[in-house]
C-alpha cells in the first residue's frame, strides 16, 4: 500500500479468493481485521475498500473500524449466495440464515450506513420453489442496495453436479430475472428518494460511454459506492482522472443491460 501511495494511488481494494481467510495459513486465525486496521493507522491512504466477504466474516470489529475511520469506505460486497439454511448447507457454505439475519441487524445499528451489494445464486440443485420464494421474501424486506444474480451453471467435476433434483435451466433463468428486477427496482427507488443534490468526494477513474453513446464522459465513485458520470469537455477530460471532486447531481440513468443505476452530474466550482 505504501508503494501504491508513492505512485499517486488514492484508493485500494483488498480483493482475492476468500480474503476473509487472510492469516489462517500463517497465524492459525483470521487476521483480515488486523490488516484493515494496519492500513488505516499506518498509512495515509485516502480510501480503502474490501472485496467479497461471507456474512460471518464481517465482524463487529470491522464495523467499528468503518465507523471510526473515514478512509474505510462504507461499502460491503457480501458473498451471500442464498438465504435458506438448507440450500446453504448443500452449497457447503459455513453459515446459516441466522448468521445472515445477524449481519443485517448489526449493520442496521451503524450510524455510517454502508452500501450493501450481494452475490446470489438461484437454481442450485435441490432449490425448490418454496426455497426460492423464501429467499425472495427475505430480500424484499432486508435493507440492501444491489444484488448480483447468477443462475446456477454446471461445472464438470464439481460436487454440485452429483446432487439430485436439478432445477431446469428455464426455471433458473426465470428466477434470476425475478431477482434482477427486484435489484433494479431497489436501486431506482433509492435514487429517486435521494434528497440532497450535492455529492462529495467522487474519485474520478476514467472515460466511459455516456447516455449520448459517446465516450466523452468520465466516471467515478463516491465513498458509499454511488456511480457518477460527468461530461469531460467541461473540465478538460482525462486531466481530471484520479482527482476527487464534488458534483451536483442532475438525474439518474438506468442501464438495464448491466442492472446498474448511475448518477448523471455536473461540475461544481470548488
Amino acid at each position: 500500500v505504501q508503494d501504491l501511495l508513492e505512485q499517486g494511488i488514492r484508493e485500494v481494494v483488498l480483493t482475492g479468493t476468500n480474503i476473509g481467510d487472510y492469516g489462517v495459513d500463517w497465524s492459525g486465525g483470521l487476521r483480515i481485521d488486523d490488516l484493515i486496521e494496519a492500513i488505516l493507522t499506518r498509512t495515509k491512504l485516502e480510501r480503502l475498500r474490501v472485496g467479497s466477504l461471507d456474512p460471518t466474516e464481517i465482524s463487529d470489529r470491522m464495523l467499528a473500524l468503518m465507523e471510526q475511520f473515514p478512509a474505510f469506505c462504507p461499502h460491503f460486497h457480501v458473498s451471500l449466495q442464498h438465504t435458506e439454511s438448507r440450500i446453504l448447507k448443500l452449497m457447503k457454505r459455513k453459515y446459516s440464515r441466522e448468521a445472515i439475519e445477524s449481519l443485517f441487524r448489526r449493520v442496521a445499528g451503524m450510524k455510517r450506513r454502508p452500501f450493501i451489494g450481494m452475490d446470489v445464486i438461484v437454481g442450485f440443485p435441490g432449490e425448490t420453489m418454496q426455497d426460492f420464494e423464501a429467499m425472495e421474501a427475505f430480500l424484499k424486506q432486508a435493507d440492501w442496495n444491489r444484488i448480483h444474480v447468477f443462475p446456477y451453471s454446471e461445472r464438470n467435476g464439481t460436487p454440485a453436479t452429483r446432487l439430485p433434483n436439478a432445477v431446469p435451466p428455464a426455471v433458473r433463468k426465470e428466477r434470476a430475472r425475478a431477482l434482477q428486477a427486484l435489484s433494479l427496482e431497489r436501486m431506482t427507488r433509492n435514487h429517486a428518494g435521494r434528497r440532497d443534490l450535492l455529492l462529495g468526494e467522487v474519485l474520478l477513474e476514467g472515460a466511459v460511454r455516456g447516455p449520448d453513446g459517446s465516450k466523452r464522459w468520465i466516471s467515478g465513485y463516491s465513498p458509499d459506492y454511488q456511480r457518477v458520470l460527468l461530461p469531460v469537455e467541461d473540465q478538460g477530460g482525462q486531466t481530471r482522472r484520479n482527482q476527487v471532486v464534488n458534483v451536483k447531481l442532475n438525474r439518474w440513468m438506468v442501464d438495464r443491460a448491466s442492472g446498474e443505476v448511475s448518477w448523471l452530474a455536473e461540475w461544481t466550482h470548488e
